[in-house]
């Protein structure tokens, strides 16, 4: 993600499901590194959980649209 930031009501389908003509995969494996700028203040004195939160529901929110 290189630090960048994403809206929490933004669409991902595209990333999921490319090709609106083909069947849903069965499963999803899905991981993201550096969801924050890295910096020493958001290495070592704050807490990330916000920024991780949005991704989480943001994932949720679009996966549970696939397959409907």
């Amino acid at each position: 993600m290189a630090g960048e930031a994403i809206c929490s009501n933004e669409s991902i389908d595209d990333w999921l499901l490319p090709d609106k003509n083909m069947r849903p995969p069965d499963i999803y494996v899905i991981g993201f590194q550096e969801i924050v700028e890295l910096n020493v203040i958001n290495m070592f004195l704050t807490s990330n959980e916000d920024t991780v939160d949005v991704f989480k529901n943001l994932m949720k929110r679009n996966l549970s649209k696939i397959g409907k």
